[in-house]
């Protein structure tokens, strides 16, 4: 049997130019992101910086960001 985590989080990523650099699945119970904090490593991204977050209308009962990093 195999065992999924949920997806709770998605995060819209952007550069700091506004061009949009993909998206970012998180798991239930992961913390929201925060200016200051690096994305994860995973997924094909490489660590940057979060310079701008702004939470977007949930759907689904997913919370939503839009998230700059530079």
């Amino acid at each position: 049997m195999t065992q999924t985590q949920a997806i709770e989080t998605v995060w819209f990523v952007y550069g700091e130019d506004g061009k949009p650099l993909g998206r970012l699945y998180v798991e239930e119970g992961a913390p929201a992101p925060e200016v200051g904090d690096s994305i994860p490593d995973s997924d094909g991204w490489t660590s940057a910086v979060i310079t701008e977050v702004r939470e977007l209308a949930p759907t689904c009962a997913m919370r939503r960001f839009r998230v700059t990093i530079g």
